[in-house]
């Protein structure tokens, strides 16, 4: 994918590293998705004066810590390796930890004295959706650089080999995030995700717990569907406070369902959604917490329901 957005950045911080005035540890900051990994790669790429991509994966002098789940210190063990060798092709090597936040804090402060006390040839690149979950102390070593969500017009645009009807919905319900709108395209059950707050607050307002349990049980064997359903949930209650307040009709997620809109709005009160958001942002802080995610999706439904009724 082509680094779409941040070009700017990618150009100043060439111009840093030309005049020689680059920090030797940035940490790019911003939700997932969003092209992050990208920004940093073609920085990759400048610094050690590589063509592609594809040859940067082979490059000596450039190392990447991707784990999926947890970085820990044998990961870090590589680092330390990686950092006491001279560069073997050029003037510099790269280091890029991707989700750095799945650093475990013993990894954590292994990397600190490096880090502190760095070889002049090394540059660290730090990734991450979550900052909050790194010591202070590597931040405090860090210079950042906060990547803003894409607006939805430039992930329409990018979106060039789909349907209008498909682009519009994928870069709606994005975030703003490139990430989310592939995935909006590729999976048929993601997109109905997208339309079930419709059912959901349906139940709510007629107090119907029988449904309720049955839609727990449907998407809590699955904590990425039960995280989405709750965050679409909190774009239904978006809409039902515009709708409410004023019966605006513009900007809104579900612009086609504006007539369901009015309807909850009318039967459960709009001075009601402030609590039920507190109560669905709550709930995906226990979610993302690891959770029963069933038992969770369940009590959250439950004290929505209660919040209404």
């Amino acid at each position: 994918m082509k680094l779409i957005g941040f070009d700017e950045t990618l150009g100043q911080l060439v111009s840093l590293a030309k005049e020689r005035r680059l920090p030797h540890a940035l940490i790019f900051t911003g939700i997932e998705g969003i092209g992050k990994r990208k920004l940093a790669m073609e920085l990759s790429l400048f610094l050690l004066d590589v063509d592609t991509i594809d040859k940067l994966s082979h490059y000596p002098d450039f190392l990447v810590i991707d784990e999926k789940t947890n970085i820990g210190v044998e990961e870090i063990k590589e680092v330390l390796l990686f950092s006491s060798e001279r560069p073997l092709y050029g003037r510099r090597k790269v280091l890029l930890i991707n989700d750095a936040h799945k650093m475990n804090v013993q990894a954590q402060n292994k990397l600190l004295k490096t880090l502190e006390e760095p070889p002049d040839f090394l540059t660290f690149l730090f990734i991450t959706s979550a900052p909050g979950r790194l010591l202070d102390t590597i931040l405090s070593r860090l210079v950042e650089y906060s990547l803003k969500p894409h607006s939805e017009e430039d992930i329409y645009r990018a979106l060039e080999d789909y349907s209008e009807a498909e682009r519009r919905l994928a870069a709606r319900f994005s975030g703003g995030s490139f990430e989310k709108a592939f995935s909006i395209l590729e999976d048929e059950d993601l997109r109905k995700l997208f339309f079930f707050p419709e059912k959901i607050f349906d139940a709510l307002a007629e107090g119907d717990r029988i449904k309720l349990l049955d839609y727990a049980q449907e998407y809590g064997g699955n904590r990425d569907h039960a995280r989405l359903l709750l965050e679409h949930s909190l774009l239904w209650l978006r809409d039902l406070a515009l709708v409410g307040q004023n019966r605006r009709t513009e900007n809104l997620y579900y612009q086609d369902r504006v007539d369901v809109l009015v309807r909850h709005s009318q039967s459960i009160g709009r001075y009601k959604i402030p609590l039920l958001r507190e109560k669905i942002e709550t709930g995906l802080k226990r979610l993302a917490a690891n959770c029963n995610t069933e038992y969770l999706l369940w009590t959250c439904l439950m004290e929505l329901e209660e919040g209404i009724n």
